[in-house]
């Protein structure tokens, strides 16, 4: 058994050769009217004639595995699961720790970039050559099969430290800007 929500994604690799799904309303938390009822096969063949985003009932064709004719598995896919994480390390080769005092980001799609800052304390703090200060997680759903516009993502992330004493006068701040294009 595998419940999922409305708008979510079930895997069903691995599963037998057919599957049986059962898609209800849900009051109060609990399973309510039972509004479809199917079975289907999960191991098509060739001549199954699949195409992403083809509907059966409730239910969309987001991803399958074709094998190719070197045997090799080949995903199909419609959607992309990206995430992304906010996070500083010291430049490799710097021995020297330094304390993050505050660091920003600005990410999303271009036409809906968002901001968010973090200040201390943190807890890799001061950050050593080996430690990973984390800041945040961001999780998106990218559809690859919209080719009506390119679309833009742009993840950046400014963080700003200084070294410890005696060099506490010194700055050792750093950015980095990611881009994905989607089309």
């Amino acid at each position: 058994n595998r419940i999922t929500t409305r708008g979510t994604f079930m895997d069903l690799r691995g599963v037998d050769a057919s599957a049986s799904v059962t898609i209800s309303t849900v009051v109060n938390g609990r399973v309510g009217t039972e509004i479809q009822s199917m079975v289907f096969a999960t191991n098509c063949t060739e001549t199954s004639d699949l195409n992403l985003l083809d509907t059966f009932g409730a239910l969309e064709l987001v991803e399958f595995t074709t094998v190719d004719s070197n045997n090799f598995a080949v995903a199909n896919a419609a959607f992309a699961n990206v995430e992304i994480t906010y996070a500083a390390q010291l430049q490799s080769g710097t021995s020297l720790p330094a304390n993050v005092i505050v660091a920003n980001s600005v990410g999303g799609a271009n036409d809906n970039l968002v901001p968010d800052s973090y200040f201390g304390p943190f807890d890799a703090n001061p950050l050593g050559p080996k430690d990973t200060l984390e800041f945040a997680k961001e999780n998106y759903v990218l559809n690859l099969l919209d080719g009506s516009a390119l679309v833009g993502y742009s993840f950046e992330l400014d963080v700003f430290a200084r070294n410890l004493p005696p060099n506490q006068l010194n700055g050792c701040n750093g950015t980095s800007t990611q881009e994905i294009t989607v089309g």
